[in-house]
């Protein structure tokens, strides 16, 4: 149901405004609260959860890439091929960028939109890494905060 006021449809320019409040100084201090409240894991968790399912053949999908950081960890530490996948515009600029600079351009493709979205043609993955501030295995995680 669209939010009310909206005519019965979500614009563009309203889901970037969302984005904006998403992404927002007050979203970072709740992220600096969750830290203390929650005792959050460190990222070595997500790699040692990873390791014993990925082998120099294996194919990565990362959802909600962001930066890329992560997928291109999981490449560097265990090999294989990765595919990441973010809706947001400047998430898949700055994961175009990190992944060029980690010389990984060859094993690591990034797109833009929904993980639902992705042809077949990409294929089939191993392993599906996606860290979400609601659910999920390492839904304790805060997103890396913007320089």
């Amino acid at each position: 149901m669209a939010p009310e006021g909206y005519g019965g449809c979500v614009t563009r320019g309203d889901n970037r405004r969302g984005l904006s409040r998403a992404y927002s100084e007050e979203t970072w201090r709740v992220y600096e609260f969750l830290d203390i409240s929650l005792d959050p894991r460190g990222l070595d968790s997500l790699y040692e959860f990873a390791a014993p399912h990925l082998g120099n053949d294996s194919r990565i999908l990362d959802a909600g890439c962001r930066n890329a950081k992560h997928l291109i960890e999981l490449i560097r530490r265990y090999e294989g091929t990765g595919v990441g996948v973010d809706p947001v515009a400047i998430h898949v600029s700055r994961a175009h960028d990190a992944v060029a600079a980690a010389d990984l351009s060859a094993r690591v493709q990034v797109r833009e939109g929904l993980m639902e979205e992705l042809p077949e043609d990409v294929g089939r993955f191993d392993f599906v890494e996606q860290r979400t501030r609601h659910d999920g295995p390492h839904a304790r995680e805060r997103p890396e905060k913007p320089d």
